[in-house]
């Protein structure tokens, strides 16, 4: 019984400390995964105004293959 509940114990103490070990880690994950949401809301709405001042789409959000590359500019 005793065993038992230093187990638990000892599983609760590390559970507690991964979670302090890693909040530093997640806070990171965190701003980066909301850095790449806000540069992609700015595309999507770059993207419907060339659509509709110039009727076209210049940026292809769809497929990254269709990015083209600096040989294909012509540079």
């Amino acid at each position: 019984m005793i065993k038992k509940e230093l187990k638990e114990l000892y599983l609760n103490e590390l559970e507690s400390d991964w979670e302090e070990d890693t909040l530093e880690f997640r806070k990171l994950i965190t701003y980066y995964e909301c850095a790449v949401m806000e540069i992609e809301t700015k595309l999507k709405v770059l993207n419907k105004e060339f659509s509709l001042e110039y009727d076209k789409n210049p940026i292809n959000l769809s497929s990254p293959e269709s990015s083209q590359t600096p040989e294909s500019c012509g540079s």
